[in-house]
C-alpha cells in the first residue's frame, strides 16, 4: 500500500501527539524570538502614501512649509473698511 507523505506524517503525529505539540511550541517560540531579534522598520506617512498625497506629505516632511497647518489655508483679502466722508 502506497501512502503519501501527508498520510504518514498524520499517522506519526497521531501516534506521537505529545512530541508533535512540543515541537510546534518550540517552533513558535523560535519564530517569535527570531522576529524580536530582527526588529521592525518604521516608515513615515510620506513614504507609505501614493500620488499627490505623498508629494504633499514629503514636502511637509522636508520642511518646505513654515507652518503645515497654514499651508492649505485659502488666502483671503482683508475685509473692506468703510470710508469716512
Amino acid at each position: 500500500m502506497n501512502s503519501t507523505l501527508a498520510e504518514r506524517a498524520a499517522a506519526w503525529s497521531a501516534a506521537h501527539w505529545k512530541t508533535t505539540v512540543a515541537g510546534w511550541l518550540a517552533l513558535m517560540i523560535c519564530v517569535v524570538v527570531a522576529g524580536q531579534l530582527v526588529g521592525t522598520v518604521s516608515v513615515t506617512d510620506a513614504q507609505q502614501s501614493t500620488g499627490e498625497t505623498a508629494v504633499a506629505l514629503q514636502n511637509i516632511a522636508d520642511g518646505r512649509f513654515d507652518d503645515p497647518a497654514c499651508s492649505a489655508c485659502a488666502r483671503q483679502r482683508a475685509p473692506a473698511r468703510a470710508r469716512r466722508s
